[in-house]
């Protein structure tokens, strides 16, 4: 996300009160699946993003169970997509 954004190093370094060097090894943290999530909230923030953290099923077709789950949810809400009527 930070190369995404076009932030450098030094520039994420610096709103996180760290060093480049720093940064790179939480990103190294981050490709060892080895980060801490506080970590990441903390990058997350500096970055003006936040962090989404979910389980998602190994097998099936995951995307339709999200989007059926997500649909689901915004009728509960009221914003469900409403059918035309005939």
């Amino acid at each position: 996300m930070r190369d995404a954004l076009g932030v450098s190093l030094g520039t994420l370094g610096v709103r996180l009160g760290l060093t480049a060097q720093g940064v790179a090894n939480l990103e190294r943290s981050e490709a060892k699946r080895s980060v801490r999530l506080s970590d990441l909230d903390r990058v997350a923030e500096a970055l003006g993003c936040r962090v989404v953290y979910a389980f998602v099923p190994k097998t099936g077709r995951w995307e339709e169970e999200n989007a059926s789950a997500a649909h689901h949810s915004m009728d509960l809400e009221g914003q469900g997509i409403r059918k035309p009527t005939p």
